[in-house]
């Protein structure tokens, strides 16, 4: 695995964690808070425009798509952002309140989290194992 994979790996891995475990331990705030933002406007473009760098910064510098499940995963998460900034940014706010009810996001909300802390925790393992030695 290349440096710039691991690196994305452990950065990614974490996140997912940090966001993940008080996501599991706060079920109503969290889905308030969220509802929230989903129904801002404001809230949303910004958001847009912050997953928009993210995303193309993902794309344009790891599009990796061998070596493993880590790097693919880590290719995935980029262009997964980049999906995200353009249905921000080119939904409606109306549209966006359409998306998040069909979604049900409360209904599958443990399913989310458990998605999310397993690929942070798989991430941050396979970023911070250390390499095997080619012989």
């Amino acid at each position: 695995m290349s440096a710039r994979t691991s690196f994305l790996a452990k950065l990614i891995g974490l996140f997912l964690i940090a966001m993940g475990l008080p996501m599991a331990l706060n079920k109503a705030d969290m889905v308030a808070a969220i509802t929230q933002i989903v129904h801002n406007p404001a809230l949303l473009l910004t958001f847009g425009m912050i997953t928009l760098a993210l995303g193309l910064a993902m794309v344009l510098g790891h599009s990796v798509w061998s070596g493993g499940a880590a790097p693919i995963i880590v290719t995935l998460f980029g262009w997964a952002l980049l999906a995200k900034s353009a249905v921000l940014l080119f939904l409606s706010p109306a549209g966006m309140v359409s998306l998040y009810a069909i979604v049900r996001f409360d209904d599958f909300y443990y399913a989310d989290v458990a998605a999310i802390l397993a690929i942070g925790f798989y991430l941050a393992y396979a970023g911070f194992k250390p390499a095997t030695p080619t012989l």
